[in-house]
């Protein structure tokens, strides 16, 4: 099994801070999906920044081996990562089998749609996980648990 890992950081914040008041631990995600046996072909992680306030975060990700796809976001406009993911899975399509989302937002059923359409299996990690994106995904769903959460 071949596995891509894509997380919205984002949806992961707000849901992390609101369910246990704590940021995840992204190589804690990293770490859980290796022990579970696929190999890890990438893993990608989407951020939203306003100037450089994000650096250190961008920069602890690298080091943890994600591969950070930034958007500068501009004050009051909405900042969406769903087009870049959608273009990195078709880039990465042909090399997994099994596709780790970490985001429960529903703006990510037409990605989940087209993986599935591919012949890969998605799994879906979140704290909130919309009941849409719910009832398509076809691989195991998972609520994030406090093992993967910074205290």
């Amino acid at each position: 099994m071949r596995a891509m890992i894509m997380a919205d950081s984002t949806n992961l914040y707000l849901g992390s801070m609101k369910e246990f008041g704590y940021k995840l631990d992204y190589k804690k995600i990293r770490e859980t999906i290796a022990l579970e046996g696929p190999e890890l072909i990438v893993s990608l992680v989407y951020t939203q920044s306003v100037g450089s306030a994000t650096e250190a975060f961008k920069t602890a990700l690298r080091e943890q081996g994600w591969i950070v796809r930034d958007k500068q976001k501009k004050l009051h406009h909405k900042c969406s990562n769903d087009v870049d993911m959608v273009l990195d899975l078709i880039k990465y399509e042909s090399k997994i089998d099994v596709l780790y989302l970490f985001s429960g937002d529903y703006d990510m059923v037409p990605l989940v749609q087209y993986a599935q359409s591919k012949g890969i299996k998605v799994n879906v990690l979140a704290f909130d996980i919309d009941v849409q994106l719910f009832s398509i995904a076809d691989g195991e769903i998972r609520v994030i648990k406090e093992s993967c959460v910074l205290k």
